[in-house]
C-alpha cells in the first residue's frame, strides 16, 4: 500500500499490534525498534517453578468488549483464577484472624462506594476514607473493636487501590480520572494458565510473525535521541539509537511507557515536544508496582487463596526496631506496603506478594536476600502462630523502575494532572507536520481514553495508530511524490 518508512519504538502489545495491523494492509517498510533483548514490553513470562510466572501483566481482564479476549476465546488459552482478591481471609499483626463475616461486610461497604464513587477534585483517598468512615458510624456504632478493625481495613484497602492504580498513594489518584476507566464484563481476573501472558503475542502476530521477528525487529536498540521533522527542516525524521546505529523515517510510533518520556523527553526530542505533548506527559500519573514471588518446596497452607494483612498500630511501630532493615518513612517501614500474600494459579507452591506505593522505588534497591528476609519476617508474624512455615526454595523479584526502558508499571489519572484538564487523549493526539502528516504518533496503554493501564487498552492503541496512517495514505498521494513536489517547490 505504502512506501512510507514507519518506525515504532517499542515491542510491547501497542508495538506489534501496530506493526501487524499496517503489515497487513500492505506497508512494506516498517520497523520496530525494541530496548530489551525480547519483545513484550510490559509482557514478560519467565519459567519459575513448574511453569511460566508473568513479570508484568497477569490476567485478562474481562471478556465483553475486550480485544484481547475476543482473540484468544476459542483457542482454550484462559482459565478462571482460583485467587479472586475479594474472597479474602484477613489476619491481625498480632496473628489472629479477623471475623469473616466483619470483614466481608467491610469488602462490601468499600465495593459499594467505589462503584458508585462521584467525580469531585479530590483524590480517592480523600472520598474514599470520607464515604467509608460515613458508612462504618452507621453499621458499627460505638462498637469499638469492629471501629478498629475499619481503620485497619482502610489502610489496607489502600494498598489494593494502588494495585489497580500504580500511584505512591491514593491521594494522588483523581476521581474524576478513575471514572473515566471502564472494566469490561465478564470474568476480571482470566490466567494463562502455565504458558503467562506472552503466549498471547504468537496470536497477536499471527501470519506476520516470522516476517515481523525476522525482518522487522531490532532488539537491544534503545533510542538515545529522536530528530523529528516538524516541518521546516528535514524531509525525515532520524533516530538515533545509544549504539551509534540511526534510522530515518516518515513515520514514528512512540509505544515508550510514560515513565520513559517523563525522564527522557528533554533530551530526547529534537528540537523539543510541543508543549501540549510536554503537558500531557507531565500530567499524567505513572508509578510502580512489583511482584516478589516466593517459591516453596510444598504448599504448606491449606485451602486459602489469599492471605491479607492488618497492621496494629502498636505492631506497625513496633516493625521500625523487630525490622530496621531496608527503607523507612515517615515513622513506617517499607514491609507495610505490602498488605499481603495470594495463591498464584500456574504453581500451587508460590505466593505472590505485592510491593507498591511510595516505598516500591526505593525497596527495589535492596538485595534479593533482604526482601526475602523481609517476607519472611511478614509471614512468621501475621501467619506463624497458625502455619509452621518453612524457608523458601526460590524467590522472584520485579525492579520495573530500576529497568531505564521502563521507569515503572502502568499509568493513572492523577490529581495534579485533572486540575490541569490533562487526559489521556493529549497524550494520544500526534505531532503533525505543517502539511497535516502524522510526524510522531503515540501509542500504549497510557494513550487509551478509558482501557490505560491494560494490555487490551495498549493493543487497541496500536491500531488506532496503524489505522491513523492507513487512513492518511488512502486520502494522500504516495510519499515519493509528496518529497518530489516539496522539492521541485524550493528549486
Amino acid at each position: 500500500m505504502s512506501n512510507a518508512k514507519v518506525v515504532i519504538v517499542g515491542a510491547g502489545a501497542a508495538g506489534i499490534a501496530c506493526a501487524t495491523r499496517l503489515l497487513a494492509a500492505g506497508f512494506s517498510k516498517v520497523l520496530v525498534l525494541e530496548a530489551e533483548d525480547h519483545i513484550g514490553g510490559r509482557v514478560h513470562s519467565i519459567p519459575f517453578g513448574r511453569a511460566k510466572v508473568d513479570l508484568g501483566a497477569q490476567w485478562c481482564h474481562g471478556e465483553d468488549d475486550n480485544i484481547v479476549y475476543q482473540m484468544v476465546k476459542d483457542l482454550n488459552l484462559l482459565e478462571t483464577s482460583r485467587c479472586t482478591y475479594k474472597d479474602n481471609t484477613f489476619y491481625t499483626s498480632d496473628g489472629e484472624v479477623v471475623d469473616r463475616e466483619l470483614t466481608d461486610n467491610l469488602f462490601g461497604y468499600a465495593a459499594e462506594i467505589m462503584r458508585d464513587i462521584q467525580a469531585d477534585s479530590s483524590s480517592i483517598g480523600h472520598y474514599f476514607i470520607k464515604n467509608f468512615i460515613k458508612k462504618t458510624i452507621e453499621n458499627f456504632g460505638s462498637n469499638d473493636h469492629c471501629n478498629e478493625i475499619a481503620v485497619m481495613f482502610i489502610h489496607w484497602f489502600h494498598k489494593l487501590i494502588l494495585c489497580y492504580d500504580a500511584a505512591p498513594s491514593w491521594f494522588d489518584i483523581s476521581t474524576k480520572g478513575l471514572m473515566n476507566y471502564k472494566e469490561c464484563d465478564g470474568d476480571p481476573l482470566l490466567n494463562w494458565k502455565s504458558e503467562g501472558y506472552m503466549r498471547f503475542f504468537k496470536v497477536l502476530m499471527g501470519e506476520y510473525e516470522k516476517k515481523l521477528l525476522e525482518h522487522c525487529l531490532v532488539l537491544n536498540s534503545p533510542v538515545k535521541t529522536i530528530v523529528w521533522n516538524d516541518g521546516n527542516h528535514l524531509l525525515q525524521s532520524v533516530l538515533h539509537c545509544e549504539d551509534g546505529s540511526f534510522y530515518n523515517a516518515d513515520h514514528i510510533v512512540m509505544t515508550t511507557s510514560v515513565g520513559v518520556l517523563k525522564e527522557k523527553h528533554k533530551n530526547m526530542f529534537i528540537p523539543e515536544l510541543p508543549l501540549f505533548k510536554v503537558n500531557a506527559i507531565e500530567g499524567l500519573g505513572f508509578g510502580v508496582v512489583d511482584k516478589i514471588m516466593i517459591k516453596f518446596n510444598q504448599q504448606w497452607w491449606q485451602d486459602e487463596t489469599c492471605f491479607c494483612f492488618l497492621w496494629k498500630e502498636t505492631d506497625r511501630m513496633n516493625v521500625l526496631n523487630q525490622f530496621p532493615i531496608g527503607p523507612m518513612k515517615d515513622g513506617r517501614s517499607w514491609l507495610e506496603n505490602i498488605f499481603g500474600f495470594f495463591v498464584i494459579d500456574s504453581d500451587p507452591n508460590i505466593l505472590l506478594g505485592w510491593l507498591l506505593g511510595d516505598f516500591a522505588n526505593d525497596a527495589e534497591q535492596l538485595a534479593d536476600k533482604q526482601i526475602q528476609d523481609g517476607c519472611m519476617y511478614l509471614l512468621n508474624k501475621f501467619l506463624g502462630d497458625r502455619y509452621d512455615i518453612p524457608e523458601p526454595e526460590e524467590i522472584l523479584i520485579t525492579r520495573w523502575y530500576s529497568n531505564e526502558n521502563f521507569r515503572g508499571s502502568y499509568s493513572y489519572r492523577s490529581v495534579d494532572g485533572e486540575n490541569s484538564n490533562i487526559t489521556n487523549k493529549d497524550l494520544a493526539e500526534p505531532i503533525m507536520n505543517q502539511k497535516q502528516k502524522p510526524t510522531i504518533q503515540f501509542a500504549g496503554e497510557a494513550t487509551h481514553p478509558y482501557y490505560y493501564s491494560t494490555v487490551h487498552g495498549a493493543v487497541e492503541t496500536g491500531y488506532r495508530e496503524a489505522e491513523r496512517l492507513i487512513s492518511y495514505y488512502q486520502k494522500n498521494e504516495d510519499p515519493i511524490n509528496e518529497i518530489s513536489s516539496i522539492l521541485a517547490s524550493k528549486i
